[in-house]
């Protein structure tokens, strides 16, 4: 491969490549999240739709010849509590996406002339579009004259509105979703009763708040460390195919050097 300054080495998707080893790490370390705060989560789920779509219409979908066509969200819950206006608080469904990112050698995602759009944001766009898309086409496919659309009703029936994004971008940034998300398990860890020991405070609230405030501080530097160390990673692994000419680059082809 030729590339003067690396950039479309380190984001080539080579065979077993460390994208998948990025995303790993980062969707082990959120499920771990989850525990802390006593969440049940599932990886991969391949069920999204049981219990949501008609029976006929799924026994269609789940008999398939082709996994490519299922839609297998990279996180899903069952008991996830959601607080409301009203101060009451709900156990909802959510499946969430996780991705990364890395700078593109047109600039066209990390765009030095539009800084007020983040890349992250952008990409959590896409991602709702795709998922949107994909559960239409189901519906065209195994529902097709239902005006119920199954699929993508099921699909809505998730969270506020279908999926949660969580993305990483090059540089450890996360989404706002993400924010909030890690937010929101801290504070529901905090509240456990395991948590009211890990801190030496006196009074019940104030060890409330010393013990949000540690699971907030652990799971920021976690993901960031994570983050970075994924993405470092790469680069150091990827070194052995930068060459800064197209002579060097051949007779490293054919293994001169």
């Amino acid at each position: 491969m030729i590339d003067a300054h690396g950039i479309m080495v380190k984001n080539a998707m080579l065979i077993n490549g460390d994208y998948h080893r990025m995303h790993a790490s980062i969707q082990s370390l959120i499920i771990d999240m989850f525990k802390k705060a006593k969440i049940w989560a599932i990886r991969e789920p391949q069920n999204m739709f049981h219990g949501l779509v008609p029976a006929e219409i799924l026994r269609q979908y789940c008999d398939q010849h082709s996994i490519k066509e299922f839609i297998i969200p990279d996180i899903m819950t069952y008991d996830h509590p959601h607080r409301e206006r009203s101060g009451r608080v709900m156990l909802q469904r959510r499946i969430f996406e996780v991705k990364t990112m890395r700078v593109d050698s047109r600039m066209s995602k990390y765009n030095p002339r539009n800084p007020s759009r983040r890349a992250v944001e952008k990409r959590v766009a896409e991602i709702e579009a795709h998922y949107t898309k994909r559960a239409k086409k189901l519906d065209a496919t195994f529902a097709a004259g239902n005006n119920s659309n199954p699929f993508l009703s099921a699909y809505k029936s998730y969270g506020i509105n279908g999926i949660d994004s969580l993305v990483v971008g090059h540089f450890g940034e996360v989404n706002k979703e993400f924010k909030q998300l890690i937010c929101s398990l801290a504070k529901v860890a905090a509240e456990s009763q395991e948590a009211g020991n890990i801190t030496p405070a006196s009074s019940t609230d104030h060890k409330r708040k010393e013990a949000y405030a540690l699971f907030m501080k652990r799971f920021k530097v976690a993901l960031g460390c994570v983050a970075i160390r994924t993405q470092t990673e790469l680069m150091i692994r990827r070194v052995q195919f930068i060459r800064r000419t197209n002579t060097r680059g051949y007779h490293s082809e054919h293994g001169n050097s």
